[in-house]
């Protein structure tokens, strides 16, 4: 019975990524030229240099996933990895005032990466849905 409560409880657990990238210069810029968000593989973060890794804490303590960062091309490449199964939504914000610009796209685990425009400053943002309620992560990734 207890194995069966521990599968529902992972079953009903998602984990998101939201990469917000923000311009570094000018933080409230209504729109910004420099190229799109991009979607890119894991093998493209990694080739890169490795910035930062962030761990997605839930409320428990327990780790839920980390955010990788690493800056290839003066981009910050940004992907997800986590224990549970099924896919991660990804979006990002190209402009911090206004929602326009947002890619999304969905992934399995280690299967998908954000590529931020050039020289622009990223948070990352973990979603953790467990029964329905959400509980946001907040993670500074860099710029």
């Amino acid at each position: 019975m207890r194995v069966k409560r521990v599968a529902l409880a992972a079953s009903m657990m998602v984990l998101a990524l939201v990469a917000i990238a923000v311009p570094a210069k000018q933080a409230s810029a209504a729109a910004y030229t420099n190229g799109p968000i991009a979607l890119k593989s894991r093998a493209y973060c990694e080739a890169g240099k490795l910035v930062t890794w962030k761990r997605l804490v839930s409320d428990s303590g327990s780790v839920q996933g980390r955010v990788y960062a690493y800056r290839r091309d003066h981009r910050i490449c940004v992907f997800v990895v986590d224990r549970l199964p099924g896919a991660h939504a990804m979006r990002a914000q190209i402009s911090s005032k206004s929602l326009n610009g947002w890619d999304q796209g969905t992934y399995n685990e280690y299967a998908g990466a954000m590529v931020a425009p050039p020289h622009v400053c990223v948070y990352a943002f973990g979603s953790l849905v467990v029964n329905g309620k959400f509980y946001d992560r907040r993670v500074w990734v860099g710029c």
